[in-house]
């Protein structure tokens, strides 16, 4: 497939593997599963391991839209012959592989084109640190998003953070449901991509520690805030 494939839903998959498998786990991923995958329309946009977690696997995968994700399950877990042979090894090593989210990016956000589709190859840019803030904010995305978008994103830009794109959950049907996602309707995530280690440790603060007034516009409006800080685990070509 071209590497400007569009993207319009990604799924956001961390999963938790049995002590001591992550590089075993990534190896036989990237050789046996990335290539398969594509050529049925799912594209693994990246591979990360997480800050101070050894036994968690992170990894993005990404489609045109709902419907080229349901023709894709079916035909790789269902019919595919690579995913068949390499399954009880795979499954081998996960604990669990549910902590999945189903996101859309948000039509306002840097890197759309005309029909509010992002590339693969603005997706797929290889970055030393991806630090994913989940932020959820009960009954209030409309004006969480407004805030980040009028407020928090261009004071951001101001300290060089550039980086950066929204996402909220992608709330059509999963009618795949051997494979649950969540998709709440109150989820904003905001992925903030660094060059380097250093450089990610010098513009962190700004992240954290915006202005006094919007800072406490957006404590008004997050209920709960987690972070993920993620490091490439291979390249994927």
């Amino acid at each position: 497939m071209a590497i400007d494939q569009k993207i319009r839903v990604i799924e956001f998959r961390n999963y938790l593997l049995q002590p001591g498998t992550f590089e075993r786990f990534h190896d036989l991923f990237g050789r046996e599963f990335v290539g398969p995958m594509a050529e049925l329309g799912g594209f693994t946009l990246g591979q990360y391991r997480i800050e101070n977690d050894a036994h968690r696997f992170v990894w993005i995968r990404g489609f045109e839209n709902m419907d080229t994700r349901l023709r894709f399950l079916n035909d790789f877990y269902l019919e595919s012959e690579v995913w068949n042979a390499y399954k009880n090894d795979a499954n081998s090593m996960i604990v669990n592989s549910d902590n999945v989210h189903l996101l859309r990016p948000l039509a306002e956000d840097v890197g759309l084109d005309a029909d509010g589709f992002m590339t693969r190859t603005v997706l797929q840019k290889q970055k030393d640190v991806l630090v994913a803030d989940f932020c959820v904010c009960n009954g209030r995305l409309p004006e969480t998003i407004e805030l980040f978008e009028q407020r928090y994103l261009p004071f951001l830009n101001d300290h060089e953070v550039c980086d950066t794109s929204l996402w909220a959950s992608e709330l059509s049907e999963n009618k795949f449901q051997r494979h649950p996602a969540f998709q709440d309707k109150n989820l904003l995530v905001m992925m903030t991509a660094f060059p380097s280690k250093s450089e990610y440790a010098s513009r962190i603060t700004a992240i954290d520690e915006p202005e006094t007034s919007l800072k406490h516009a957006m404590l008004e409006l997050i209920t709960t805030k987690h972070r993920l800080v993620l490091f490439p685990a291979i390249n994927i070509i």
